[in-house]
Parts: C-alpha cells; structure tokens; sequence
C-alpha cells in the first residue's frame, strides 16, 4: 500500500523546486536554515557555506590540488545527491549519445549540454527526482567530490582519509562507506526515491542493496531531526519522505 501511495503521487510534483539552483536556494534557507551541520562528517558550517573544520576534526584528504593550488572544496559546503543523478538517470535517453535528437539539449555552438542539463530540461520526471529536497544533503565539498557516483557499502576496516571524519573512501573498489549515524537516513532516502521514482525513469536496486538498506534502516531509527526536516521539506514542496512521515501530520 505503502509502494502504490508513492507512485501515485508521482504526478503531484508542481510544488518540486524547477530547477537545481532553486532547489539548492531552499535546502540552505528553509531546510537547514538553523541546522548547519554537514551530513556525513557532523561538522558545522555557516551562512556562507564555509566549514569549520575543527568542529568535527576534520583534515583534508587533499589540501592541494594537482597543480599546487590550495583545495577550496575540502573548506565549503555542497549539496549532495544521497543517491546519485546518474543512478536515476544515465540510462535515459537524454542522457547519452542519443540527447542530440533533442533540441533544446543543443547549445548555440553546437555542441551538446551534459546528461544531466539534458534531462532536466526535457524529462520532467527525472527533474523531479533530481531537485527532490528529500534528496539534498550538505556534504563538505571534499567528500562529495570523492563520493561522486559511487555506490555506499560497508568497508572491512576502518582507515580514515579525512581525520576524525567516520567516512570511507575505497578508491580500488569504487565505494564509500558513510558513519552508522547516518546510514538509516541514507537508506530511508534512497528507497524512497526508487519507490517514487524508480518506475517512471527506469532504474531499480538490486537485491543486495536492497537488503543492506534494509539493515542500515533497521539499525538506524528515525531521528527527531529527520523528523524535523521531512516537515520542512514537505512544506517547501508539499511532499516528502513517506518512510520518514506524512505531510499531512
């Protein structure tokens, strides 16, 4: 009953922000507007954005870049997919080789705008999914450029690459494992957008996934702040995380 209420409200999406910027304006102002912690480190940040290292112990993997300037991702905040446009996306037509056949995915130049910009302006199902607050999240700039697209797991072993920061990094293996602190939240996200969205854009997790955000939703119960922004989301675009709680409570 759960899975057919959330499809069903697939087509009920009018008030999902148009656009990523807006949807990014709104997770700062109205989501985490007096929550500035970073969602896989815990560190704070302020209204610029800008982290406070310290508060989390935090130490960048890579302070300088490869031409030898200073790394200004690992010191701000970005908005993080908790489950990746690609995942939702890059199996579209819009977003690969076939997005030529769409005009307004052609720039003035003639080339063509990425997957991502593509969809966006010519899939209104997967814009929905992309600029769902549900799935916006403050990352440190650093981390979020590490995690890229890259499935979460649950790595043996605990080394650390970014200090006192409970966030793994598997480079060989292509996975990161994120703090059990937010693992619940992070699959209560996930299979909230596969329930909503998985139909109408094509994608599914496998049963393995499944199974391990099953497990991370169990060991990881709803906390009053999910609670708390589920409530925000819902009244900035009058839907949200059913898994979480109703809007209409």
């Amino acid at each position: 009953a759960l899975f057919l209420s959330l499809v069903a409200t697939v087509g009920n999406t009018t008030e999902i922000p148009s656009s990523f910027s807006k949807a990014k304006k709104l997770a700062l102002t109205k989501i985490y507007k007096d929550h500035h912690e970073s969602f896989y480190c815990g560190c704070t940040f302020n209204n610029k954005k800008q982290v406070e290292q310290a508060s989390c112990g935090y130490e960048p993997r890579t302070p300088v870049t490869k031409s030898g300037k200073e790394n200004i991702r690992d010191n701000r905040i970005e908005w993080e997919h908790v489950l990746p446009a690609s995942k939702m996306g890059n199996h579209l037509a819009c977003w690969g080789s076939e997005r030529s056949q769409y005009p307004q995915c052609v720039k003035s130049n003639g080339k063509l705008k990425s997957g991502r910009e593509c969809c966006q302006k010519v899939n209104r199902h997967f814009r929905n999914a992309h600029n769902d607050l549900v799935n916006l999240t403050p990352a440190i700039g650093e981390v979020n450029a590490d995690r890229s697209n890259l499935a979460y797991s649950e790595i043996i072993g605990e080394v650390r690459a970014y200090g006192q920061c409970d966030f793994e990094y598997d480079v060989a293996n292509k996975v990161v494992e994120p703090s059990s602190t937010v693992r619940g939240d992070i699959a209560r996200i996930q299979l909230y957008l596969e329930q909503r969205y998985g139909n109408v854009l094509g994608f599914n997790f496998s049963e393995q996934k499944r199974a391990m955000l099953e497990r991370w939703k169990e060991a990881d119960p709803i906390s009053d702040w999910e609670v708390e922004r589920n409530k925000r989301v819902c009244e900035a675009q009058g839907s949200g995380n059913e898994l979480v709680g109703s809007c209409s409570q």
